[in-house]
């Protein structure tokens, strides 16, 4: 019994640290900036994002997250131009996805991907850059396929 009493007290004098979540584990690091601008040159938005850059980071992207900020996004960056597809397994929020040749021209949207479908999102166009940003958003800035990406990204 008074072992009992002893080891009660001492669990509740313990500092009790908050359980780590996949959220935590994911939350924003800003590693760029971007400016979307349209054909004219004109600032249409602008971003911080992460870059996903290696294969791991990749197949990760947005997974776990539970929102993002308005003006916030990923940009996933691959060496070579050719069509990419994504689905959003394990991704809790919307997401508009904008592929990006290499000429840093935007070709082709998958607008309001639904979270947690893991149905494929084609790409047809190849492209070298993927920017996914909050769903709704491309309509919502008026993006047009041949607007720009200003990238200015950590090494």
């Amino acid at each position: 019994m008074l072992l009992s009493c002893i080891l009660l007290f001492c669990a509740c004098n313990e500092e009790s640290k908050p359980a780590e979540t996949e959220f935590d584990k994911h939350s924003f690091t800003k590693e760029g900036e971007i400016y979307i601008v349209n054909t004219e040159k004109d600032t249409l938005k602008h971003l911080e994002v992460e870059v996903a850059k290696t294969a791991q980071e990749q197949a990760t992207g947005l997974m776990y997250r539970r929102m993002m900020k308005e003006n916030r996004g990923m940009i996933f960056v691959y060496s070579t131009e050719r069509p990419r597809y994504f689905y959003m397994k394990n991704t809790f929020i919307p997401l508009d996805l904008i592929y990006v040749n290499a000429e840093n021209k935007i070709v082709e949207f998958n607008e309001n991907a639904t979270p947690l479908s893991e149905e494929t999102l084609p790409n047809n166009i190849p492209s070298q850059y993927v920017l996914e940003v909050n769903g709704g958003k491309v309509s919502e800035w008026g993006l047009q396929l041949n607007d720009s990406l200003i990238m200015h990204l950590e090494e």
